[in-house]
């Protein structure tokens, strides 16, 4: 019997511990936003949060530029808003801003705040370069919940190397792309920012909720 090769979206190699910790938060954070129904999720991978949202009621529809995909839009991001012709509660956005150059993110933004009624939900990576991510967990009685505490302290700013085919063009942490000058580029773009934090058990994906701007 032959066998069979994975999709990069389903290999071992993609499908970390890590990785599950982030679908888990993308689903929490999803679920916890108020009058959501309708969802885009932009930058599918292997659509395990689109299935799983499926499945607890939501509606929802994809976009994604890999054709292997089968999302519902084929599209570039930076095209989404002559692409997607609807409005969705929620927009879900993990993991896919930094595969575009930095100049080209609050395009993307802005048109996300064009086709979002409510949330925009987006995770990012936060270079381990140059950082340090010390982390906490207390559990002093069975039934307390557990205290969890990541923070990056980025100490020696690394510059970002030119792209790489498939690789990102920036990441939170490196020279030029202070947490700070990223926050605030979400607040230009119409978002406010309910929360912002470090994933506990994956501290390199950096996880920002905002709410529109009307």
């Amino acid at each position: 019997m032959s066998h069979i090769q994975p999709s990069k979206y389903f290999s071992m190699k993609y499908l970390s511990l890590q990785r599950w910790n982030s679908y888990w938060y993308q689903l929490f954070e999803t679920t916890n936003c108020s009058h959501v129904k309708t969802i885009l999720e932009v930058g599918i991978g292997n659509t395990i949060c689109t299935s799983v949202l499926r499945n607890m009621g939501y509606r929802v529809k994809t976009l994604d530029g890999d054709p292997s995909t089968k999302a519902d839009y084929i599209a570039d991001i930076r095209n989404i808003k002559q692409t997607v012709h609807e409005k969705f509660d929620l927009t879900l956005c993990c993991q896919t801003l930094e595969h575009i150059p930095y100049e080209d993110v609050p395009g993307v933004l802005k048109s996300f705040h064009s086709i979002t009624d409510k949330h925009l939900i987006v995770t990012l990576p936060y270079t381990s370069l140059g950082t340090f991510a010390p982390r906490m967990f207390l559990k002093l009685l069975p039934f307390m919940k557990p205290l969890k505490w990541v923070r990056i302290f980025p100490f020696f700013p690394k510059e970002h190397p030119s792209k790489l085919p498939g690789g990102h063009y920036w990441e939170i942490g490196k020279k030029g792309y202070a947490l700070k000058t990223i926050l605030q580029l979400f607040n230009t773009c119409g978002w406010d920012i309910v929360k912002h934090y470090s994933l506990f058990e994956n501290p390199y994906h950096y996880m920002i909720v905002c709410k529109k701007r009307v």
